[in-house]
């Protein structure tokens, strides 16, 4: 649940860091792609697992690079950079927090 609030935080960073001067990084548009992208990877991890195990992966990176080209306006090579590192973010979270909160 605090993934839902801290993602587009995270995705704003990004956008400000990497992709400033053309990004539209407004919090209110992160909010709504870092929704689609973890409502998206939810759909695509239940439906699809079964049948193509770890490829189901490189569909989410698919669907996240979509959803931040299409609606931050971003470059190419901008999407791919801020694609990777805010799944990988999405991926290793949880871990953070567990190993945050257990020490």
């Amino acid at each position: 649940m605090i993934t839902f609030l801290i993602s587009p935080l995270v995705l704003c960073a990004l956008l400000y860091l990497f992709a400033r001067r053309n990004a539209d990084y407004n919090i209110l548009t992160t909010f709504f792609v870092a929704v689609g992208i973890a409502v998206g990877s939810f759909i695509i991890s239940h439906a699809l697992a079964a049948t193509l195990g770890f490829f189901i992966f490189f569909l989410i990176l698919l669907l996240s690079g979509f959803l931040i080209w299409k609606f931050c306006y971003t470059t190419v090579p901008q999407t791919i950079v801020v694609t990777i590192l805010f799944v990988a973010f999405l991926m290793f979270f949880p871990e953070l927090m567990i190993l945050f909160f257990s020490t």
